[in-house]
């Protein structure tokens, strides 16, 4: 690989938006809460030209993710001023680095805003794209669900 490849990545790291777009189980305050131990303050938001699906995960679970897709909406919450030790822990919980998920600069709409804001998403990550089904639902992870990931599944996932 080239140093200038290594220098452009390099530039989008460090250019990253301070903002993070969720459309899953990280829209959750309980969830974030869970990750971080802290309380983000979260906006309302929809990302166009990306649709939701169900992403298959071991043990028969699905999550959310997104993918590009012209004429379509994601709603989800904006998660503003990230920090970077935060972003550090959600990579874990998304599994940055598995295949599942990678990430992308998006522009999404907020209610009483002119302009689009600049976030970073968590997408499908491409060889996980032929596994994606119908549309994720976030009433699917309610209640137990929720607990039982809070409880059982983010330990691991931060350990």
């Amino acid at each position: 690989m080239s140093l200038a490849g290594d220098e452009a990545r390099a530039d989008r790291v460090l250019t990253r938006p301070a903002h993070l777009f969720a459309y899953g189980i990280l829209t959750r305050d309980d969830i974030v809460r869970a990750v971080t131990g802290r309380t983000y303050r979260m906006d309302t938001a929809v990302l166009p030209d990306y649709r939701r699906y169900g992403l298959p995960h071991p043990g028969n679970e699905v999550f959310a993710a997104i993918a590009p897709a012209s004429g379509h909406t994601v709603p989800g919450r904006l998660l503003w001023d990230v920090t970077d030790a935060d972003l550090a822990a959600f990579d874990r919980v998304e599994e940055i680095g598995t295949g599942y998920y990678q990430h992308a600069v998006v522009h999404v709409r907020i209610d009483g805003r002119a302009e689009p804001v600049r976030a970073l998403a968590y997408v499908c990550g491409d060889a996980r794209r032929a596994t994606l089904t119908g549309d994720w639902q976030p009433e699917a992870f309610t209640g137990e669900a929720a607990a039982t990931f809070i409880r059982d599944v983010l330990p691991r996932l931060l350990g």
